[in-house]
């Protein structure tokens, strides 16, 4: 049975170019997710490159802590690490989207709101019925 999820997240590292045995593209990331203030849920994410070179090279192009959406495959797993027992939460993607970058230049600028000329109030003080 698959499970399609959708979630935002944070790239809790840089995104890593690999390649398997068979010869094959791929892109990893690590996505958190925050659930409630104090817990973090993290997602393993590929994206097969072969198969969709531009999302893998969008991804590719972002770094730690950017803010992407991803709608992918889930797998879900347990392994036994140093604490106990965990899980482990794995995408394989059908799309990822990386957020505008947060610097001042990637901001829509403010427009000043046009002047109203003729027929409205604060035209000419002389007008004003008090």
């Amino acid at each position: 049975m698959s499970v399609t999820v959708m979630f935002s997240g944070n790239l809790g590292r840089d995104p890593e170019r690999k390649t398997t045995n068979s010869g094959k593209h791929l892109v990893e990331a690590s996505v958190g997710v925050q659930q409630g203030r104090d817990d973090t849920a993290w997602y393993r994410v590929t994206v097969w490159a072969d198969d969709s070179p531009t999302m893998a090279s969008k991804l590719e192009e972002c770094g730690k802590g950017r803010r992407v959406d991803v709608v992918g495959r889930l797998k879900a797993g347990a392994f036994v690490g140093q604490g106990g027992p965990a899980a482990s939460l794995e995408v394989t993607a059908y799309d990822v989207r990386p957020w505008p970058a947060r610097d001042t230049d990637a901001r829509p600028q403010r427009q000043p709101a046009p002047k109203q000329s003729g027929g409205g109030w604060g035209d000419d003080d002389s007008e004003i019925p008090f």
